[in-house]
């Protein structure tokens, strides 16, 4: 099976599965890898490393709009990268890493 720091980012920031209540438990190879991910994307600055996974904590309790019933609806019917356009205003710093690395995946 294939596995890469951009598969494990792509999981974990994908909306889809998001939503899913085994989403919120990943492990920690998938979470060393969307570790890895960020540290490529804000390479030495820290701060905003950890800025991006206090983002992630938001974005996995379905907090603010993607609280919402049509937000999470939407997740399962539109591209992970243009979800994350339209709904991750909110946590920007993640939004940035998002949209790029769904776009690959």
């Amino acid at each position: 099976m294939l596995h890469t720091d951009l598969h494990s980012a792509g999981f974990v920031l994908d909306p889809e599965y998001n939503f899913e209540a085994y989403s919120l438990s990943t492990n920690e190879e998938v979470m060393s890898g969307l570790c890895n991910i960020l540290e490529k994307f804000y390479a030495d600055d820290v701060d905003k490393q950890s800025l991006a996974l206090r983002q992630l904590n938001q974005f996995r309790a379905g907090s603010g709009i993607s609280s919402r019933e049509m937000v999470k609806t939407a997740a399962k019917k539109m591209a992970a990268y243009s979800w994350w356009v339209t709904f991750g205003g909110c946590i920007p710093d993640l939004q940035h890493v998002a949209v790029k690395v769904l776009a690959q995946v």
